[in-house]
């Protein structure tokens, strides 16, 4: 898995395709029925879909709320690894259980896609069996999203490289006195 998403960060050439083909590439796994990848915004509470592959209406029956013990909301919310190896144990936990029993979901995985300090999101993979995520399988997911994660920091970097627009920033301080007035100045 991680040689093929490798080869989609090199041939990708936006932040858009990478997260589109990295979710195509896991759910043409057999062991693997739905991928998506979401963002939780600042100053937000919910996590938003970015892009995914499989049945998409699921998204619109759950809620990835931090808080709602939704395995995606909570990797995004605590920036660690979660994995949910049998859904059914989970069922009086919250909805997005019952749900996912619905679409035939039987365990989750959700790595968060960091460089460095910054996070692109959260990517969450589904199987129809329990138990489908193992320690070794973990361990290359966690891999994955870093590598995923590097990838959309290359291609916003380029993009931002090559742009041919220009942004202007206005930047008032109203305190008189700082260093950057002085220097302004």
């Amino acid at each position: 898995i991680l040689r093929d998403v490798a080869d989609t960060l090199v041939q990708s050439s936006s932040r858009a395709d990478i997260e589109q083909a990295v979710c195509d590439r896991l759910v043409t796994e057999d062991e693997y029925s739905f991928a998506w990848i979401g963002v939780l915004p600042p100053d937000e509470t919910t996590v938003e879909p970015r892009t995914w592959t499989g049945d998409g209406t699921y998204l619109d029956s759950v809620s990835a709320t931090v808080g709602s013990g939704e395995p995606t909301a909570r990797t995004a919310a605590e920036n660690d690894v979660t994995v949910v190896g049998n859904v059914t144990d989970h069922l009086r936990d919250g909805e997005w259980a019952q749900t996912a029993v619905e679409y035939g979901y039987q365990s989750v995985l959700s790595v968060p896609l960091p460089y460095g300090e910054t996070s692109y999101g959260v990517l969450t993979v589904y199987a129809n069996e329990p138990d489908a995520f193992d320690e070794t399988t973990r361990t290359v997911f966690t891999d994955l999203g870093k590598l995923v994660g590097y990838g959309l920091n290359v291609a916003e970097t380029k993009q931002g490289i090559l742009a041919e627009e220009v942004t202007e920033l206005e930047l008032e301080i109203g305190t008189p006195g700082t260093f950057l007035n002085a220097v302004a100045g």
